[in-house]
């Protein structure tokens, strides 16, 4: 994507989602990119990328040790 570009995060199952950036626990990647809760089924979490660079992420309510791995990562050019 590119600055400035915003991503959609659609919860369509019944587990919890919280999209938020690498590291866990505590989303000092990308600070203003956290959910900051649960989305439940049907419910989205929209953010607008402002800043290029590759910006992995994680379900916070998934991840069950200190350090978990990216569930993806997204790159935003200029």
């Amino acid at each position: 994507i590119q600055v400035g570009d915003t991503v959609r995060f659609l919860s369509n199952t019944d587990q919890p989602l919280w999209p938020a950036s690498d590291p866990h626990p505590t989303h000092t990647g990308l600070p203003s990119f956290d959910a900051l809760g649960d989305l439940r089924r049907g419910e989205s979490y929209r953010y607008t990328f402002r800043k290029a660079g590759m910006w992995p992420y994680h379900n916070h309510t998934e991840a069950k040790a200190e350090e978990v791995a990216a569930e993806g990562v997204i790159i935003v050019t200029p």
